[in-house]
C-alpha cells in the first residue's frame, strides 16, 4: 500500500496517522480501515509504532456498525474479516473464539460475494478451527449464503449437511442449485 512506503515523496507517517484519525472521527469508514491497517503490526512502516489493540478496536467498531452506504459494505466486511483474523490467535493477540466467530459470521453477512467470507466461514465452522469452534449448523448457514452468492461447491456442501440431518427437500433444492449454476 502506497501510504506505507517510506520511499514515496512526502512520506510522513505522523501526518498520515493524523489525517486518517481525523477522517475516522468524522465517520469516514475507509479512513478507519486504513488507520487500523497502518498500525496493525503487519508491514508497519518505519516511524510507526504497531498498536494491535487499537487496530482491533477500530476494526471491531466498524464490524459492529450497520453500513449507511452500499459502497461501504466491502469495508465493513473487511473490518469484520480483520477482527476475526486478529482474534483467531494468528495475529499476536489472544484467541477469543466467541468474538472471532461472531466477526466471521458478520463478515459473511456483509460480504457481497467477492471475498469468499461465507465459504471460509462454512469450512471453519464445519471443521472447527481458524479461531472458531466446530458447529455444523452454523457451517450450513454460511454455505447456504455462499451458495446464494453463486459458489457452486457450497451448494453441494450445504446440501450434504441438510441430507445428513434428514431434510431431503432442502438438500435436493441446494443440490439442484449447484447444477443450475454450471
Amino acid at each position: 500500500v502506497n501510504y506505507k512506503k517510506p520511499d514515496r515523496p512526502f512520506y510522513d507517517p505522523d501526518r498520515a496517522i493524523y489525517a486518517l484519525q481525523a477522517g475516522c472521527e468524522q465517520g469516514e469508514v475507509l479512513n478507519c480501515l486504513l488507520l487500523a491497517d497502518f498500525i496493525d503490526g503487519v508491514d508497519v512502516p518505519p516511524g510507526v509504532t504497531a498498536n494491535l489493540n487499537r487496530a482491533l478496536a477500530l476494526n471491531e467498531d466498524l464490524c459492529r456498525k450497520t453500513p449507511s452506504h452500499s459502497e461501504d459494505v466491502r469495508n465493513y466486511a473487511n473490518a469484520c474479516w480483520r477482527t476475526h483474523r486478529m482474534l483467531s490467535g494468528d495475529e499476536g493477540l489472544d484467541n477469543n473464539q466467541m468474538l472471532s466467530s461472531w466477526a466471521l459470521i458478520r463478515a459473511c453477512e456483509f460480504d457481497p460475494g467477492e471475498f469468499g467470507s461465507c465459504d471460509y466461514a462454512g469450512a471453519s465452522f464445519y471443521l472447527g478451527g481458524n479461531g472458531v469452534e466446530k458447529n455444523e449448523r452454523t457451517a450450513a448457514t454460511m454455505w447456504v449464503r455462499s451458495c446464494e452468492q453463486g459458489r457452486q461447491a457450497d451448494c453441494v456442501n450445504a446440501g450434504r449437511a441438510f441430507a445428513q440431518w434428514g431434510d431431503d427437500e432442502t438438500a435436493f433444492k441446494l443440490q439442484s442449485e449447484s447444477c443450475d449454476q454450471t
